[in-house]
């Protein structure tokens, strides 16, 4: 018989960069699970399916993922570095696509395999994501109630421009053409 989990979830997300200058590569997603019974689920092996949707009406699946966690003796508390899991391996969008590239708001037009209220999805420079957070302790998947929002953090907004300036105003290498702008010839030319 499935039985409805009642949860007190709290939602922490670190971003993790592997460098400095690194784009983010996971985040953390941590919480809580509480039985309607009031006992903290403490099975050795739950299935957690973590979905990233698009923010908009059109809520397309762009990254999908699992994690199997042992939980005995967890006081029903988990963390789940998102970006780390399982992947499907087939050639649907959120099976394939990065989670660095599915976070992307400079992807311009993706037309994911699943969306429920369009058939492709054009991100915005101040677009969040949406998070979505399936469970299985072996008497079948729970969604959570509520989605979770994807958003940045301080220091991520400031990192959108540079003092002030948009990408449109600074000047960028031009790899293409009969000339290309780079360091080197920059430095050339200035020399003469």
């Amino acid at each position: 018989m499935h039985v409805i989990f009642r949860f007190f979830i709290f939602l922490a997300f670190s971003l993790l960069c592997f460098s400095v200058s690194a784009a983010p590569g996971n985040f953390v997603y941590q919480g809580q699970i509480i039985k309607p019974n009031g006992q903290a689920l403490e099975a050795s092996s739950v299935t957690f399916t973590l979905q990233i949707f698009s923010p908009g009406v059109e809520e397309c699946l762009l990254y999908e993922e699992n994690k199997v966690l042992n939980m005995t003796s967890s006081n029903g508390l988990f963390s789940i570095e998102v970006g780390t899991g399982t992947r499907n391996g087939v050639v649907d969008y959120e099976d394939v696509t990065s989670l660095a590239v599915a976070l992307s708001n400079s992807t311009g037009l993706v037309t994911p395999s699943t969306c429920l209220g369009g058939v492709n999805y054009t991100p915005a420079a101040t677009d969040g994501r949406i998070l979505r957070v399936t469970f299985d302790d072996g008497s079948g998947p729970v969604t959570l109630a509520q989605d979770h929002n994807i958003v940045s953090v301080p220091y991520a907004v400031n990192a959108g421009s540079i003092n002030g300036l948009a990408a449109g105003d600074i000047l960028q290498a031009n790899t293409g053409g009969s000339y290309v702008l780079n360091q080197a010839n920059l430095e050339k030319h200035l020399a003469t």
